[in-house]
């Protein structure tokens, strides 16, 4: 009886420890990068918002009376921090990859489309 209650508890205590193995081995994320990661998108994403707003309102200041060119540059440089440097989404999959690269791109063309709308706007306005 002793016995089986030695195995029980031995079979119970290994499986514990599987456990913890693989709980440790699911969370090798590092929290602080990754949080550093949904920032860089976030800042994207509100520094477009902002670069939207600036092209189809007209005028040099985008919203809360930013600069145009201030908003271009902080998206570069948010943009950049995504494509490389430490908390760069570059790498981590090849799906992911392809998305970034088609981000990139899709931006690249929206700045592209955004001067041209602003051209034919200051054109149409005369």
């Amino acid at each position: 009886m002793n016995l089986r209650l030695l195995l029980s508890v031995l079979l119970v205590g290994a499986a514990i420890g599987v456990l913890l193995f693989l709980l440790r081995m699911t969370q090798t994320v590092d929290g602080e990068l990754h949080l550093q990661r949904l920032a860089n998108l976030r800042t994207i994403n509100n520094l477009d918002v902002d670069l939207n707003r600036s092209i189809t309102q007209g005028g040099n200041a985008g919203s809360g009376g930013r600069d145009r060119s201030a908003i271009t540059t902080d998206l570069g440089n948010a943009m950049a921090a995504i494509d490389s440097g430490p908390a760069s989404l570059h790498g981590l999959s090849p799906m992911l990859d392809q998305a970034l690269d088609t981000f990139l791109e899709t931006i690249d063309n929206k700045f592209a489309l955004g001067y041209d709308f602003e051209l034919r706007t200051r054109n149409w306005s005369r």
